[in-house]
């Protein structure tokens, strides 16, 4: 299943109209890409071009569209199989990078083509041919060059849903060579494929920490957060023993979360909650999920405002389609009415939009939560309560209101802006992500990561985000 789709089959009304809409749009991306290289003077942006076409090539496969998905698949193999130019640092870098990446899109794309599960580990090739540069990354001295592959490869899946529809990478592991052991467990437990063996080390670990005697509750809280997505590896058994942890664990200690890798403690907790309400719906555990959505809205009515957006920001979607993927949509229903509550407090739009009038990144992460309110409400049929909130929001993106926010602020927007644009009719939804793709201004979202010489993380977060909402809509029955 699709990361965040409904369960059930392909809609059969939707699906026509929803391939029609990929294929028109996929010019449309390619050209936004082109022109922000060229605005920006930034020829690296190109190199996106090519996860643009594996994409779409996803989307297809997904879609049933298996001849265009090899048709775009072999394209972009075509375009990255060419000589190297030069012979030098640089060059072997782009070269190991696109080669990997390639490898791991593949495997998703073929996945998705014969019709299967998008979930599960990435292919043992994969993992290998990243491995083998790891541990030359390890041994080769500080700087050298295996060191930046590796990382812009992990980076990659650190923000990719499709090639990590829900294990989490984390791409300083090996970049920042960091002597934590907790660090170097998870590393080998992310490379174990025996079920059995995971098993039992996750739970060893557990229960004796890293010092292989007791764990401490900072551990367990740790352990708890890394581990839950691996039990997908496992069993269905296995996951509900390790949820049960999680639905009696708190009161949580995050001191060790924070204390090494300044992860605030409501962040690593929404984590944790979110990760966990995916594995139990994954396995169909209603119960279990119930339980976790009482702790999520309990973690969001304890946190501060600040830190309240953007919690729900970052998990309630996920939440809502777990909710849907159960059926639960009464407590789905629930839950948004509690969200709303907290995230208005009673105040209107124009209201909220005055209070922030001078302070355009906290008025931009109001704004990003009140999508994922909107995206609820469209889902219920609450047309009128949600509509004004996609404007504001399309407003924000296309007009003067957008220029005082910064590249990753603007992103975040408009990738919340087209998830929440999932839930709305289909052809509303398809016309404003052209239009989104076709107005926005090019130099919005700019590419000055470390792995610009790679790819454009935003751009590509953008795409993928559209690609998702897209394919989303041809598993709704509520058109």
């Amino acid at each position: 299943m699709l990361l965040g789709m409904e369960s059930g089959p392909l809609d059969p009304r939707a699906l026509p109209k929803v391939v029609t809409g990929i294929l028109d749009l996929h010019q449309t991306v390619r050209e936004w890409v082109e022109k922000s290289a060229k605005v920006q003077e930034h020829e690296h942006i190109k190199q996106n071009l090519a996860y643009v076409d594996l994409l779409f090539s996803f989307a297809l496969g997904k879609l049933g569209e298996s001849t265009q998905a090899k048709k775009l698949l072999e394209d972009v193999w075509m375009s990255l199989d060419t000589p190297v130019s030069m012979i030098n640092e640089s060059a072997i870098i782009k070269t190991e990078v696109r080669k990997i990446l390639f490898m791991a899109f593949k495997y998703r794309i073929e996945q998705a083509i014969i019709g299967g599960t998008h979930a599960g580990p990435m292919s043992p090739e994969v993992t290998k041919a990243r491995e083998i540069i790891a541990v030359k990354s390890r041994n080769e001295g500080i700087n050298n060059p295996y060191k930046t592959i590796v990382y812009a490869i992990d980076r990659m899946f650190e923000v990719s849903m499709v090639l990590e529809p829900h294990e989490r990478i984390d791409s300083s592991q090996e970049y920042y060579n960091r002597a934590i052991k907790l660090r170097e467990v998870f590393r080998e437990l992310s490379a174990m494929h025996d079920a059995q063996t995971l098993a039992d080390r996750i739970r060893r670990l557990y229960r004796e920490g890293a010092s292989g005697e007791k764990s401490t509750k900072d551990e367990q809280s740790w352990i708890l957060r890394h581990t839950i997505p691996l039990t997908l590896r496992v069993s269905a058994d296995f996951a509900a023993e390790m949820l049960e942890y999680v639905v009696e664990g708190r009161p949580f200690d995050w001191s060790a979360e924070y204390r090494e890798w300044k992860v605030s403690p409501w962040r690593a907790e929404g984590q944790l909650l979110t990760r966990s309400l995916f594995v139990a719906a994954h396995f169909g555990y209603d119960k279990i999920a119930k339980k976790l959505v009482t702790h999520f809205a309990d973690l969001v009515h304890s946190s501060k405002a600040e830190s309240r957006f953007k919690l729900i920001c970052e998990g309630a979607g996920q939440l809502f389609r777990s909710l849907q993927r159960l059926g639960l949509m009464d407590e789905a229903k629930q839950f948004l009415t509690q969200l709303q509550v907290k995230v208005l407090e009673g105040a209107k739009l124009e209201k909220l939009r005055k209070k922030y009038a001078h302070e355009p990144r906290s008025w931009n992460r109001v704004l990003q939560t009140l999508l994922s309110l909107a995206a609820g409400w469209m889902r219920f049929g609450m047309k009128d309560q949600a509509l004004p909130i996609l404007n504001e929001a399309r407003n924000n993106l296309l007009n003067q209101n957008g220029s005082d926010l910064q590249s990753l602020d603007y992103t975040n927007l408009a990738t919340m802006y087209v998830g929440a644009l999932a839930q709305a009719p289909l052809e509303v939804a398809q016309a404003q992500i052209t239009e989104l793709f076709e107005a926005m201004d090019p130099r919005r979202i700019s590419n000055t990561f470390t792995t610009a010489p790679y790819y454009s993380r935003l751009h590509f977060v953008l795409v993928e985000a559209t690609i998702l909402s897209l394919c989303r809509m041809a598993y709704r029955v509520d058109l």
